[in-house]
């Protein structure tokens, strides 16, 4: 029974964080503020620990791209064009990531949920005294 107490503790916490699988994921999505809404498609590809994600909209397209360096177990930071902008962490046990970025007057969050084969994106931002928005996305 000892044994097994120590196996088991030395596996939790040794565990690395639970990562999100690889894959593309397409569907839609819906930003508000406190004045307007609109929807939106999205494409997130996931490739180990770099995600790109595609938008398109009425108004058009945009692209961002950012790569989840391991810095500890289940932490990284947020990297795009070899900068680090923001940090994050991976739940152990289950499929779940959060990370958070500040790039001038930027301030971003988001919480990537993989579950039943589905990527959900939910955030929010804020760019200096602009109305605050937050955004959610199902996709498959």
């Amino acid at each position: 029974m000892t044994t097994l107490l120590l196996t088991l503790f030395t596996t939790l916490t040794h565990a690395q964080a639970a990562p999100l699988p690889d894959g593309v994921f397409k569907g839609e999505g819906l930003w508000k503020s406190v004045t307007e809404q609109a929807g939106y498609m999205a494409e997130t590809r996931i490739n180990g620990n770099r995600i790109e994600a595609k938008y398109e909209s009425r108004k058009g397209g945009y692209e961002w791209n950012f790569e989840m360096r391991q810095t500890a177990k289940g932490f990284f930071d947020v990297v795009t064009e070899a900068h680090v902008i923001g940090d994050g962490y991976c739940l152990d046990h289950a499929k779940v990531c959060h990370y958070e970025i500040k790039v001038g007057k930027l301030s971003l969050e988001e919480t990537l949920v993989y579950l039943d084969g589905n990527l959900y994106r939910y955030g929010s931002k804020q760019e200096g005294s602009e109305a605050k928005v937050f955004w959610q996305e199902a996709l498959k």
